[in-house]
């Protein structure tokens, strides 16, 4: 599944087309989609993200990027609370899928190399925090208009 995501980029990367997305809508898709996966690991995934939130980019990349950040979440623990959020700051916007458990790496995972690269066509890095009360985060921040 993880090389068709990439072909896909690769033949569309000269085919980007810039829309006005709101980011809750598309992460409520993603959240529906990934829910049945998330609750056989006895987790759950909420969708934080304010309904006034739009930025300007890509959608299938964005969709893409977005769809991996969950997915990784939910491959990577167990009974376990994954919130995908968003904050604002002067440069762009912070997308986040964080989890309240342990992060254990599993081999289903999307590569952090794939999703960097997606990243970088939005104008964008992927990071990496670890919570200090416990749990992990992986954000994706873009420089897009909001």
């Amino acid at each position: 599944m993880k090389n068709n995501f990439q072909r896909f980029l690769q033949e569309n990367a000269q085919q980007c087309s810039i829309e006005c997305i709101s980011l809750h809508r598309m992460a409520g898709r993603i959240q529906a989609n990934f829910l049945p996966q998330a609750v056989a690991k006895k987790s759950i995934i909420i969708n934080d993200v304010e309904k006034s939130v739009q930025v300007f980019a890509d959608d299938v990349i964005l969709g893409f990027l977005l769809g991996c950040l969950v997915s990784n979440a939910v491959c990577s623990t167990t009974q376990s609370c994954i919130h995908i959020e968003t904050s604002q700051g002067p440069d762009g916007i912070q997308i986040s899928v964080r989890n309240n458990g342990k992060f254990d790496y599993s081999p289903g995972m999307h590569s952090l190399i794939t999703m960097s690269n997606a990243a970088r066509k939005l104008g964008g890095i992927i990071r990496l925090k670890s919570e200090p009360r416990g749990g992990f985060a992986i954000i994706l921040s873009i420089h897009a208009a909001a």
